[in-house]
């Protein structure tokens, strides 16, 4: 669902910078607003950048840290290209009617209209957590949080009764899917960031510090939000009980949902990951886009290894991998500088923000900064709970909003220079800018071609058609040396009993990333092939990842029994009992490795006496 979003907005994102170029070139003249937040960006960047150099997967590092510069990107840009409130506002109005498309859609869904249907495989719950077009609900809850703030700032300007009942009319729409999506998390950010917005605007009435502001008519404001709170009272009663338009409440549908169920198990599990990854790198990170690459390996730490085959299903690692907290993620990442750099960021577009609200006498732009505001506090409040920041669109809005905030409030925050350049450079600069530009492309239509041919990869072992599969797995290896095709190409080669080559594939799928269940996985493979003592290796690698694992400690004390290692083998039992009394399963199978040991002892004392009697 993101690929071709991403793809799309990296190129278009680009571009834009190569046009700004291009006209600074033509001007002679380059203004830097904000010049100290700007450095702030670059320290950010620098600390990403660096964090590339000692990640695991440079693939993942690079693609995550390119999504950082298309959002630093597109807040450069709106910060130099927007200069005057109607401009900030044409486009946040552009950014809520988008939003409004997306609502309207998920209201489609609702009612059994799902044009596109892709996402029934991930999210089976009929008519419960809809995702409209970004295939999460959490995706699109978090997007549609972010607009509604901006559509009720517009809905409290306007003046016309046609214009404000088509926004109040929206406002619902948008506020339905948020229910039919169902995200706590959104829901919550939305509720406390409008409490907070309340709070600005009633604390700064009792101040009196909007006295000059031109036409303030606080009865109508308050006539407004009355109706607003009835609306919204209205659609919340709609979704939360059984009625003739909805069927089910919302609530009872989430009480029946397994994902639902497991949600908080499956988040618990990362957050304990993610720990561990923070006991072994509190001070650089693991690198930028590598705490998904590293899940795996440290999620068996946690857990131990559950399969001794790996799923084709699990190896499309998409942007789901995230940790649902934005902050941690970023400390994970980055480390500590980096955690402390970011919040230093975001501290300073929020005290912006509020001394732009303050200053400000048109009520106009007061109520859009407002609705501003209210909408970057729904996001941060969410990215608590969640990873908005590591999703392009919604991720992208926010350094937009962000942008047109500190737009709105330049002035006396912009510094110019003068460029001194003859015509015949500015010609060789721009062909050498549009020469960068079309090689910053190649990487993420590398990236992208690889996810399309690993997505083909999965339909097609899907319907059993495994060589047309094995064909797509090459494919996206080709465009993606690092792509987890090769776990799939190790699986096939070991199905058909290649075991040599399957071993060698799994080797790599191993380099940069000491993941549990490729070890097993490895193991077997070299079971099968006959290389017993390699086998026990790389189950000794496995159980050092993890050692209070029992399932691993099992089936290397079956090992050792089979290979007559019985003093190995004992030793292992040994620990199971000690450490796992209670489980009836586990101690059954411990007796039945004791009793082969005990066999195999007795024939060999047997042996060894008939030997001495010959």
């Amino acid at each position: 669902y993101h690929s071709p979003k991403e793809l799309f907005d990296t190129v278009a994102m680009i571009m834009c910078l190569v046009f700004w170029f291009i006209k600074t070139l033509d001007a002679s003249k380059v203004d830097i607003p904000h010049p100290r937040f700007f450095l702030l960006l670059l320290v950010f960047c620098l600390i990403e950048g660096l964090s590339v150099t000692w990640a695991r997967n440079r693939g993942l590092a690079i693609r995550d840290y390119s999504q950082t510069l298309v959002f630093f990107g597109a807040f450069f840009i709106c910060v130099n290209m927007v200069a005057r409130p109607k401009e900030a506002a044409a486009l946040a109005y552009a950014a809520f009617m988008a939003g409004l498309l997306c609502a309207a859609y998920t209201l489609f869904e609702y009612f059994g209209y799902d044009f596109i249907h892709y996402p029934a495989a991930s999210f089976p719950d009929w008519r419960f957590r809809l995702y409209s077009t970004f295939g999460n609900p959490d995706f699109a809850s978090n997007y549609l949080a972010l607009i509604f703030p901006v559509g009720a700032a517009f809905y409290f300007i306007k003046e016309r009764f046609f214009e404000k009942a088509l926004l109040l009319l929206s406002l619902g729409v948008i506020y339905s899917a948020l229910l039919a999506a169902f995200s706590l998390g959104a829901l919550l950010a939305l509720f406390f960031s409008i409490i907070f917005a309340a709070l600005l605007f009633i604390v700064e009435r009792i101040k009196l510090r909007t006295l000059m502001c031109q036409q303030w008519s606080v009865p109508r404001l308050g006539l407004s939000a009355l109706i607003l709170a009835g609306v919204l009272a209205a659609v919340t009663f709609l979704f939360f009980t059984s009625n003739q338009v909805n069927k089910s409440s919302v609530l009872r549908q989430a009480s029946s949902s397994i994902a639902w169920r497991n949600g908080v198990s499956n988040r618990l599990m990362t957050y304990r990951a993610a720990y561990r990854m923070l006991k072994d790198h509190p001070l650089a990170g693991v690198g930028i886009g590598n705490f998904k690459y590293r899940l795996p390996e440290y999620r068996g730490k946690v857990l131990g290894a559950r399969n001794r085959y790996i799923d084709s299903n699990i190896l499309d690692r998409e942007r789901d991998k995230h940790l649902h907290n934005d902050l941690i993620e970023v400390w994970v990442e980055t480390g500590i500088f980096g955690l402390g750099v970011f919040l230093f960021m975001l501290f300073v577009i929020f005290k912006n923000s509020l001394f732009l609200y303050y200053d400000l006498f048109d009520y106009r732009v007061k109520l859009l900064v407002l609705g501003l505001i209210c909408s970057i506090t729904a996001f941060l409040l969410h990215s608590i709970l969640s990873f908005p920041f590591h999703i392009m669109p919604n991720g992208l809005l926010f350094w937009v909003f962000a942008g047109l905030l500190f737009a709105l409030g330049l002035g006396r925050h912009r510094r110019a220079a003068e460029l001194n350049i003859d015509q015949d450079r500015k010609g060789f600069f721009k062909m050498a800018v549009v020469i960068i530009a079309i090689l910053a492309c190649v990487w993420p239509v590398r990236v992208y071609l690889s996810e399309v041919f690993l997505k083909r990869m999965i339909d097609f072992d899907s319907k059993g058609q495994i060589k047309d599969a094995y064909v797509e797995a090459t494919s996206a290896l080709f465009f993606d040396p690092g792509s987890n095709a090769i776990l799939y190409i190790a699986n096939c080669e070991n199905l058909a009993g290649h075991y040599d080559a399957a071993a060698a594939a799994y080797k790599k799928a191993l380099i940069g990333n000491d993941e549990i269940n490729y070890h097993v996985a490895l193991a077997e493979v070299y079971l099968k092939d006959g290389f017993f003592r390699d086998s026990i290796s790389e189950y000794n690698r496995a159980l050092a990842l993890n050692p209070s694992s029992i399932p691993l400690r099992l089936r290397l004390a079956e090992l050792y029994a089979d290979n007559m290692m019985l003093g190995e083998a004992e030793t292992e039992c040994q620990f199971i009992t000690m450490t796992n009394p209670k489980d009836e399963k586990v101690n059954q199978r411990v007796r039945d490795i004791l009793k082969v040991i005990f066999d195999k002892r007795f024939l060999a004392t047997y042996y060894d006496k008939v030997q001495v009697n010959k």
